[in-house]
C-alpha cells in the first residue's frame, strides 16, 4: 500500500511539475509581449510631438487621426489615399502619459515577481523528484526497511514540500493588461440615418458575430466576455443601437483574452476604421474571417496584435474591396497553416508588404491573392513553400500584376494548381522552371486568359499525374513561347491550335 502511495505521488509531482513549466511559459511569452509594448510607447513619446484630436483637417473639415513620417505631417481618413506607401502612425497608438507608463511598469513588475515564485516552485518540485525517484527505483531500501518508517519519513516530507508548493501556486496572479479593447468607428450616411434598419445594421452585425464566436446568444454569457459602450454609455446585448450622428464610436472592452476572432467584424460594411492598439491578442489562435465583408476599410493596422499562437487567417481580409493601406510589419504568422483567400477581393490593394511572413507550415494558399486587380507588385521571396498542397487560383485575376518572381518557390508537395494564374492578362513573363509538378493533380485554366504572355518557361513540369488539363493554355496568345520538355502539354498547346 505504502508503494502505490509512493507511485501516487511521483504522478502528481510530474503533472505539477509539468503544469509550472506552461504556466512560466505562459508568464515569459506574456512579459515579452508587454515589455514590447511599453518600450515602444516609450519610444514614441520621446520622439514625437503629436497634437491632440482638436485639430482638424482644412480640406475635409475632419479630425486628424494620423501622422505621416515621411512627410511629417498630421492626416485624416481620407487624406491616406495619398500616403499609400508611407509609413503611418496612429495617434491613438501614442496618445500615453506618464502614469500610463508607470502601469506598464507595475505590471512588468509583477509578472517577473511572479516568473521568480514560479522558477521556485519548479526547483522545488526538482527537489522532490531527486528524492522520489532515488527512493523508488532503490529496491534495497524496500527489503531492509520492513515496517516502511524510512519511506513514511519521505512521504510525509514529500507532503511537507508539497504544502508549500500549494500556497506559492495561490500566490501567482496572472496579470492581464490593463486595457483590452477594439476601438471602432462606423461611418453612417444620411440615407441611413432615415433608414432605422440600416442604420443598426452595423451594431447588430457585431453582436451577432461576437454571439457566434461565444457559442451563445445568452446575454449573460457574453457579458462575461466583453462589454460594449456607445457615446460612453454601457449598451446590454438586447440594446437597439439609435445611432444619430454619422460618425460613431463604439467600443468593445473585453474582459478576457479572446483565442477566436472568427468572424468577429464579418460583413460590417459601414465599419471606416478599427483601432486595434489594445487588443490582448496573446492567446489568439484562429482569425478567419475576421474582418470579411468591411467593404468601407481603407487602412488597417495590425502592427500591435500578438498573432504568434494563430493557426488560421483564412479570409482575413477577403472582400474589403476599399483597403488601400495595410500594415502588416509585425505580424507573427509562423505557426499558420491555412492562408487560403487571405487577401481575395482586395481589389483596391496596390502594394502589401509581406517581408516578414513566415510560411514554413502553411498548407492551403488557395485564392490567397484571388481578385485583387489592382496588385501590381508583390514581393515573395522570403515565401516557404514546403509544405504546401494547394496552390489553386493563388494568382487569379491579379489583372494589373506584370511580373512576379516564384523562383524561391518549392512545389514538391502541391496537388492542386488549378487556375493558379488564370486572368493575370498583364503579365508579360512567367518563369516556373523551379516548378516540381509530380504529384499536381489538377492544372485545369492554369494559364488561362494570360493573354500578353510572352514567354512561359514551364521545362521542369511533369504531367504524369495530372487529372485535369482543360483549358490549361486557352487564351494565350499565338506568339507566346511555351519553353516545355513534357510531351503532354506540347502535345496540348498544339492541340489548342497554337503555334509551338
Amino acid at each position: 500500500m505504502i508503494h502505490k502511495e509512493l507511485e501516487k505521488r511521483v504522478q502528481e509531482i510530474t503533472i505539477k511539475y509539468k503544469n509550472c513549466k506552461r504556466e512560466k511559459e505562459d508568464l515569459e511569452m506574456k512579459y515579452k509581449s508587454i515589455q514590447n509594448q511599453f518600450d515602444n510607447l516609450s519610444k514614441q513619446k520621446g520622439n514625437y510631438n503629436f497634437p491632440t484630436f482638436n485639430f482638424y483637417c482644412e480640406k475635409h473639415k475632419k479630425s486628424f487621426f494620423y501622422y505621416c513620417s515621411k512627410c511629417k505631417s498630421n492626416i485624416c481618413d481620407e487624406c491616406l489615399t495619398n500616403h499609400i506607401y508611407h509609413e503611418i502612425i496612429s495617434f491613438s497608438s501614442i496618445n500615453i502619459n506618464e502614469k500610463e507608463l508607470n502601469q506598464y511598469k507595475h505590471i512588468i513588475e509583477e509578472i517577473e515577481n511572479n516568473i521568480l515564485k514560479v522558477n521556485k516552485i519548479l526547483n522545488d518540485i526538482k527537489h522532490l523528484f531527486d528524492i522520489i525517484i532515488p527512493i523508488k527505483n532503490n529496491e534495497d531500501i524496500f527489503k531492509n526497511d520492513s515496517k516502511n518508517n524510512y519511506i513514511k519519513y519521505y512521504i510525509d516530507y514529500i507532503k511537507t514540500i508539497n504544502e508549500k508548493i500549494k500556497i506559492e501556486e495561490k500566490n501567482i496572479n496572472l496579470i492581464q493588461f490593463n486595457k483590452n479593447e477594439i476601438v471602432c468607428n462606423f461611418i453612417i450616411t444620411k440615407d441611413q440615418l432615415d433608414n432605422p434598419i440600416q442604420i443598426l445594421n452595423c451594431y447588430e452585425e457585431v453582436k451577432k458575430n461576437f454571439q457566434e464566436i461565444h457559442g451563445s446568444n445568452n446575454e449573460k454569457e457574453l457579458k462575461k466576455s466583453c462589454d460594449i459602450f456607445y457615446d460612453n454609455k454601457k449598451l446590454n446585448f438586447n440594446f437597439k443601437c439609435n445611432f444619430t450622428k454619422e460618425e460613431n464610436k463604439i467600443i468593445i472592452k473585453f474582459k478576457k483574452p479572446l483565442s477566436n476572432t472568427n468572424l468577429m467584424f464579418y460583413n460590417c460594411s459601414s465599419l471606416h476604421s478599427l483601432d486595434l492598439t489594445n487588443f490582448n491578442s496573446y492567446i489568439l489562435s484562429n482569425m478567419s474571417y475576421m474582418f470579411s465583408g468591411c467593404t468601407s476599410l481603407q487602412f488597417l493596422d495590425l502592427s500591435n496584435v500578438n498573432s504568434k499562437n494563430v493557426t488560421n487567417i483564412n479570409n482575413l481580409f477577403s472582400y474589403c474591396y476599399s483597403l488601400q493601406v495595410l500594415n502588416l510589419d509585425k505580424f507573427n504568422t509562423e505557426n499558420v497553416i491555412n492562408m487560403s483567400n487571405v487577401f481575395n477581393n482586395c481589389s483596391s490593394l496596390q502594394y502589401v508588404d509581406l517581408s516578414n511572413f513566415n510560411t514554413k507550415n502553411v498548407s492551403d494558399f488557395r485564392g490567397m491573392f484571388l481578385n485583387c486587380s489592382s496588385l501590381i507588385d508583390i514581393d515573395l521571396s522570403n515565401f516557404n513553400t514546403e509544405n504546401a498542397i494547394d496552390m489553386s487560383y493563388m494568382f487569379s485575376n491579379c489583372s494589373s500584376l506584370k511580373e512576379i518572381n516564384l523562383s524561391n518557390f518549392k512545389t514538391i508537395n502541391v496537388k492542386n494548381m488549378e487556375g493558379m494564374f488564370q486572368n493575370c492578362i498583364s503579365m508579360n513573363t512567367l518563369d516556373l522552371s523551379n516548378f516540381v509538378t509530380g504529384n499536381v493533380n489538377y492544372m485545369a485554366k492554369m494559364f488561362f486568359n494570360c493573354s500578353s504572355l510572352k514567354t512561359l518557361n514551364i521545362e521542369n513540369f511533369n504531367s504524369e499525374n495530372i487529372n485535369d488539363f482543360n483549358d490549361i493554355f486557352k487564351g494565350l496568345n499565338s506568339q507566346c513561347e511555351i519553353i516545355s520538355k513534357d510531351q503532354n502539354l506540347v502535345n496540348l498547346w498544339e492541340k489548342n491550335c497554337l503555334i509551338f
